[in-house]
């Protein structure tokens, strides 16, 4: 009798190391996802500032830059983190855009991090 209540104990355990595992990695596919998907946008964003700055139809990025990607990648960056540095700035209707930007980024990493913490407040509760 006693040995079968160690093996379904040693069963059991074996089972919930095995589901904890693939919760894990689970979990950080979804971490490593959201955060490919926010660079992947982050990215975008400045090839379209790039793009609108160089025809300056719709305005331009002023300020600090000297006209190099990383410039308007980082001003992508504090845009949709919405840090807002200052140091580098939109003007004319590009503004909407850059607005639209930080928007954007404002929902979805505020959506992020919830969805984070949810799926890990689900992975403590079947620990």
């Amino acid at each position: 009798m006693k040995m079968a209540d160690d093996k379904r104990k040693r069963d059991s355990r074996i089972g919930t190391a095995s589901r904890s595992k693939k919760t894990t990695r689970c979990d950080l596919i979804v971490i490593f996802g959201a955060l490919a998907a926010h660079t992947v946008e982050i990215t975008f964003y400045g090839f379209v500032f790039w793009g609108l700055h160089s025809y300056r139809v719709f305005g331009e990025i002023v300020g600090e830059i000297s006209n190099g990607w990383v410039d308007f990648l980082y001003f992508s960056v504090t845009n949709y983190t919405t840090l807002g540095v200052g140091d580098i700035r939109a003007e004319g209707p590009i503004r909407l855009i850059a607005s639209s930007e930080a928007l954007t980024g404002l929902v979805l990493l505020s959506w992020t991090a919830s969805f984070t913490y949810l799926s890990m407040e689900n992975f403590w509760k079947r620990r």
